[in-house]
């Protein structure tokens, strides 16, 4: 082989390996981006009324940046962590006590050139409470895609001891609510309801008679903190709800109704009787005080331990008028033994009172002797179990009664009796535009 072809040889095999040197190896495909809430509960962030901070976490596959649309709130990122920075939203005096609301949106970053994130990102609601406005302490539910939560500093458990009730996005409150449909199917019992324990105690069907309750044999109940907390005596609960005012299968729905209660032996109860889809029917709370000295002269549509009212006249002559069927309502009770009363708003309206003597109204919530029935009911009131089949020996299914066929925006329980005011402010404040 002659110098000549030698040299070219080399000089071949030398420019091969240099354009192999300089041909890139081709970069592993990336997996299809994503971003998702750690929680399903923080689609919504519920922020106080005073300046503060929040956080939430997200799961994601890239690295991830965040943005706020509104100027009160600010956004921070570090990691998969998002830190909501907030501005206190005092009540300007002579204004609508609104609550503030914005949109915080999470997208993800481009890992190298080529990679298309533009269409990977996640909206979050926030919302910021007024300054001011009364807590709801014991109680404040509050609705989302994966079901209820309790927002109240008692952060109570919800529990579905039978059928989950539907949560969706409300359009004319833009809030989650729940939907209670098909119940009364049957009689007045249905399957469908929220249910919030005042006691942890776990008692075995031995303990049972064949129907209801021993109360000899049944220890006191291990209470949780609703249920210490909780003397059913000073208390508003509000609520905004609407009513279909029929069952299940299109019938005019009869008989009572209840949205938020805890009535069985004694108790308490806000909710509907009577009614149908044309005309609707009448708002009723229940307070089961034993009381022989009642002060009657206004309660001409009333009798013992229950409220009837209606809606304030629009016009002066017109008669107050019940509740329409499937109309939205705000509506709050309060009991004052301080002041003997229970007062009924509507729309932040006082439409009606009544007066009872203490000296003679007890009130025996929770009731020890029904350890099954001693729930906060939402869209039902608790039952007792009914009778044990032959050789059954698991806890019987809690069940309940005077079930709703409705919607439910907003269930709170406040510590104290509100004043007029307080009512007006929170009605008012939840107030669509």
């Amino acid at each position: 082989m002659n110098i000549f072809f030698r040299f070219s040889m080399i000089a071949a095999l030398v420019c091969v390996a240099f354009a192999c040197k300089d041909k890139e190896e081709p970069l592993p495909s990336l997996p299809s981006p994503y971003i998702e809430l750690a929680s399903a509960a923080d689609a919504t962030q519920l922020l106080p009324g005073d300046a503060g901070t929040k956080t939430f976490t997200v799961e994601a596959n890239r690295e991830i940046d965040a943005s706020s649309d509104v100027r009160w709130c600010t956004v921070s990122v570090s990691g998969k962590t998002v830190t909501l920075t907030f501005e206190r939203n005092a009540h300007v005096a002579g204004t609508k006590p609104n609550k503030r609301s914005g949109v915080v949106t999470v997208t993800a970053k481009p890992e190298r050139d080529g990679d298309n994130v533009s269409r990977t990102k996640l909206d979050v609601n926030v919302e910021q409470a007024l300054f001011g406005l009364p807590e709801a302490d014991l109680l404040d539910v509050v609705f989302n895609a994966a079901g209820a939560t309790d927002n109240s500093p008692l952060k109570s458990e919800l529990k579905v001891p039978q059928n989950k009730p539907e949560t969706k996005m409300n359009q004319v409150y833009n809030r989650f609510s729940t939907v209670f449909s098909g119940n009364r199917a049957d009689g007045h019992a249905g399957s469908m309801f929220w249910q919030i324990p005042l006691y942890t105690t776990a008692v075995t069907w031995d303990a049972l008679t064949a129907f209801g309750v021993d109360r000899a044999a049944l220890p006191d109940p291990t209470l949780t903190a609703l249920g210490s907390a909780f003397d059913h005596k000073n208390f508003t609960v509000e609520a905004i709800l609407s009513n279909s005012f029929k069952m299940a299968n299109g019938d005019p729905v009869y008989g009572e109704q209840e949205f938020i209660s805890i009535q069985q032996s004694a108790g308490w109860g806000l909710g509907f009787e009577g009614g149908n889809a044309e005309d609707g029917g009448t708002f009723v709370f229940y307070y089961n005080w034993y009381d022989k000295l009642l002060d009657k002269s206004n309660s001409a549509s009333m009798s013992d331990g229950k409220i009837q009212f209606g809606v304030q006249p629009v016009a002066e002559g017109e008669k107050a008028v019940g509740a329409l069927p499937d109309a939205f309502y705000h509506v709050a009770v309060t009991a004052d033994f301080s002041a003997h009363k229970i007062s009924a708003y509507v729309d932040g309206v006082l439409v009606m009172e009544r007066s009872f003597s203490e000296a003679t109204t007890t009130v025996t919530l929770p009731c020890g002797a029904n350890k099954f029935a001693n729930w906060i009911g939402l869209g039902a009131d608790p039952n007792n179990p009914t009778t044990r089949a032959e050789g059954v020996t698991e806890l019987p299914v809690q069940g309940s009664q005077y079930s709703a066929n409705g919607e439910l925006v907003v269930a709170r329980i406040y510590g104290k009796a509100l004043t007029a005011a307080e009512v007006g402010m929170l009605y008012d404040y939840e107030k669509p535009e």
